[in-house]
């Protein structure tokens, strides 16, 4: 009698992070229309191969309705609901926020692996410092 292994999969790893900065790319055309965006980058406790802090950027759709991912990532990791109450919040002031990050690792259509951001959630107990290494993006 054949037996198989099932392997559970690997738990998602979790990075403590800070924001170092919010891109408003303007619209941009994709393979499915025009579409407003907006990436956060933040830099993690994770260290890259030179021993400087990883950086990981996460990109949305900039629509602030109720049901969109940028609006529920903003709700949980702020507690902010930027299609209610919080339509005005400025999310350039999410710069220096602290963060922790789901980002288990995928791979890129060349084959390379990479710690992917699946969820932004309230800061830990650890606090990320910003190295300065940093350069923020000109804002358009």
């Amino acid at each position: 009698m054949k037996t198989s292994t099932v392997t559970a999969p690997c738990a998602p790893a979790e990075v403590n992070a800070v924001c170092v900065d919010v891109i408003d790319h303007g619209v941009v055309d994709l393979p499915w229309g025009k579409h407003p965006r907006i990436s956060f980058v933040f830099e993690t406790d994770l260290m890259d191969e030179s021993g400087n802090p990883k950086t990981l950027t996460r990109t949305f759709n900039n629509y602030p309705y109720s049901r969109s991912a940028l609006t529920e990532a903003i709700k949980n990791w702020l507690g902010l609901d930027i299609s209610g109450e919080d339509e005005d919040y400025d999310l350039s002031k999410c710069v220096g926020e602290q963060a922790r990050l789901r980002a288990p690792e995928a791979v890129s259509g060349s084959g390379k692996a990479y710690p992917k951001i699946e969820e932004i959630r309230p800061a830990g107990a650890v606090c990320v410092q910003p190295s300065g290494n940093y350069r923020r993006v000109a804002a358009n």
